[in-house]
C-alpha cells in the first residue's frame, strides 16, 4: 500500500508541474479530469503539495471545490488504515 501511495504522490507532483509547464507554453493542457483521477487514486498529496510550491491551481475555485474533499478523504483514510 505504501508503495502505491508513493508512486501515486509521485505521479501527482509530476503531473501538476507538467500541466503548469503546458501552460506557460500555451500547449495543450492535461484535463482536470485525469488530474482529479489521479488524486482520487491517491495522489492527491504530491500534488497538493507541488501545486502550493509552484503556485498552479491555487486560484481555481472550480477546481479546488473538488481537491478538498479528495484531499480529506484520504486523510481519513489514512487514518483508518493507521499509516498517518
Amino acid at each position: 500500500m505504501i508503495n502505491y501511495l508513493l508512486f501515486l504522490n509521485l505521479l501527482g507532483a509530476v503531473s501538476c508541474a507538467f500541466d503548469k509547464y503546458l501552460a506557460t507554453s500555451k500547449k495543450y493542457r492535461i484535463s482536470e479530469k485525469i488530474l482529479l483521477g489521479i488524486c482520487f487514486l491517491g495522489g492527491v498529496f504530491g500534488f497538493y503539495i507541488m501545486s502550493r510550491l509552484i503556485r498552479h491551481k491555487t486560484k481555481d475555485k472550480k477546481f479546488l471545490l473538488f481537491l478538498y474533499p479528495i484531499f480529506f478523504f484520504w486523510i481519513f483514510v489514512l487514518i483508518y488504515l493507521n499509516l498517518c
